[in-house]
């Protein structure tokens, strides 16, 4: 899995309310569910972290790679897909 903390730290800089750990792991719980093959939206709260995460995107594409073997699109409407026609 991937170390959250430092995504962790920019969404708890940019919303001192939000409990960020929580976001962190309710993130790694998505993408793990994701790599098992199980689709579901994230929370609201993942979604938070994943923002943060795509814009690392060297990072991103490397994560992806590793947990899924190709890349994983944010679409705006806070969905996934792998591909253009998913």
């Amino acid at each position: 899995m991937i170390d959250t903390k430092p995504l962790e730290d920019r969404v708890f800089e940019k919303y001192p309310g939000i409990d960020a750990e929580q976001a962190g792991r309710e993130y790694r719980d998505f993408l793990s569910a994701r790599a098992d093959g199980i689709e579901q939206s994230p929370s609201d709260l993942a979604d938070l972290i994943w923002h943060e995460h795509v814009l690392d995107t060297k990072r991103y594409a490397q994560d992806c790679g590793r947990l899924f073997g190709r890349f994983l699109h944010h679409v705006p409407s806070g969905k996934y897909c792998f591909g253009e026609t998913e």
